[in-house]
């Protein structure tokens, strides 16, 4: 049996849903383990099996719908410029719109930090909303990630792959 922690204070309602779908792809069943620490690693989820673990950062439609630029400043600026000059030219030289962007921050500024964290080599980034499904696509396209994206009613789940 797996074991998962999910960040219920911002997710709760996406829950239900997220737990069917990796409790199918694992084919095994999900119990939820309240010790597991999340917020000391700052994933939205981790699950851990007998034979590897994975984390994943989740998005909600009205965080993405309102929250791009923040992300792409975040990670391009300050102390957290976490970015490779490189990516960050080519993104600026590039035609990606500021929703696009911020993926590109989110996974490779993020979603990278995080596997490094914990040594991963693979993260799910998971979107409430299908509507961005096309997006994550082209961002991944991009950056020349391999990804499996699928998809469970309204969420997007992405699987990334880092190394």
């Amino acid at each position: 049996m797996a074991s998962f922690k999910l960040d219920d204070k911002h997710y709760n309602h996406l829950k239900k849903k997220i737990v069917e779908f990796f409790e199918k792809k694992l084919n095994e069943k999900l119990e939820e383990d309240p010790s597991i620490p999340i917020h000391k690693y700052h994933f939205d989820l981790l699950i851990q099996t007998k034979s590897k673990s994975f984390g994943a950062e989740i998005k909600t439609f009205k965080e993405t719908s309102t929250s791009p630029q923040s992300w792409w400043s975040y990670w391009t600026k300050g102390n957290k410029k976490n970015l490779q000059k490189e990516l960050i030219e080519k993104v600026e030289k590039s035609s990606l719109n500021a929703l696009e962007k911020g993926f590109v921050a989110v996974i490779e500024g993020q979603m990278k930090e995080y596997t490094e964290k914990l040594k991963l080599n693979e993260m799910y980034l998971i979107q409430e909303g299908e509507q961005f499904k096309d997006t994550i696509k082209k961002v991944l396209d991009f950056l020349g990630k391999k990804g499996e994206i699928e998809k469970l009613d309204n969420i997007i789940f992405a699987k990334i792959k880092f190394k």
